[in-house]
């Protein structure tokens, strides 16, 4: 028996492209066509660039506390009470429209946590598909700002979960393999961080990564590690015996900026102190 031919995986571009037209068609219809006038439609996900690989299909609609107010029972209420809605797209298989009271938004990006970096890389590659109050710019320029002292903050908790992840990578066996994916969330975290200033969520992360300086020093060992996740016999004892190795390229790209700082010269100890 012939097998059947199996249909080609749509390029990012395409994907981006069929998402934006449900988007303008989406704005046309009730309720949304109630607060278009001052809503802001983003295409969030996946994000600009050919290197974004399949992944979530996220549409982000931005509005002010008296557009949601506005809005029918069912959609306004979760919205007011969480500021923020998840909704499936019918016809598309995991793509969705987040609805944002775009206090909700302003909050995250005043904040420095994960979830946080996550969202100011998102706004940083999101594309305005509607923004008749140009919302997205001043939000952009928002996601680009850290707070004083927060940079070495961030850069210190990345780099001692990448010290001790990839501690972890360098005496894995088989069967154990979660420190391997560990570390190379913890490097790629840190590699976007370094460049970009924030991180995206975790679909898009390695290959971000892999845009920026850190990731093209580690190309190789970062991606070996989904088949050693897979159990791959070869892959597996590769990341183990190079993690080391790889370790030291993330310390000799983080000295000239934090060399001199305890917690850079001390990395182990360091994340074992007690908190003051």
């Amino acid at each position: 028996m012939t097998a059947e031919p199996t249909a080609a995986t749509p390029s990012p571009d395409a994907v981006r492209a069929a998402l934006a037209d449900v988007g303008r068609e989406l704005l046309e219809r009730a309720p949304w066509d109630q607060v278009a006038t001052r809503a802001t439609l983003l295409l969030a996900n996946p994000p600009q660039g050919d290197w974004a690989q399949q992944g979530p299909a996220e549409l982000w609609l931005l509005l002010d506390h008296s557009e949601a107010r506005a809005l029918p029972a069912q959609w306004r209420q979760p919205l007011l009470e969480h500021g923020v809605h998840h909704l499936p797209i019918p016809g598309r298989a995991g793509a969705a429209l987040l609805i944002f009271e775009t206090s909700t938004v302003e909050r995250l990006l005043d904040a420095v946590g994960g979830r946080s970096m996550e969202l100011r890389w998102s706004v940083r590659h999101a594309e305005a598909l509607h923004d008749p109050l140009r919302r997205l710019e001043p939000l952009g320029a928002a996601a680009g700002r850290l707070p004083e002292g927060a940079p070495e903050r961030i850069a210190r908790g990345l780099y001692l979960r990448t010290v001790s992840a990839m501690d972890a990578a360098a005496v894995l066996i088989p069967g154990e393999i979660a420190a391997a994916g560990e570390a190379a969330a913890a490097v790629s975290r840190l590699a976007c961080f370094l460049e970009d200033g924030a991180y995206p969520p975790p679909p898009w992360l390695i290959a971000a990564a892999l845009q920026t300086s850190l990731g093209a020093r580690l190309a190789v060992w970062l991606q070996r590690i989904p088949a050693a996740v897979a159990g791959d016999e070869e892959a597996l004892p590769w990341v183990r015996d190079t993690s080391v190795a790889a370790l030291a390229q993330v310390a000799a790209v983080l000295r000239p900026l934090f060399g001199t700082t305890d917690w850079f010269q001390h990395p182990r100890e360091h994340a074992l102190r007690a908190p003051r």
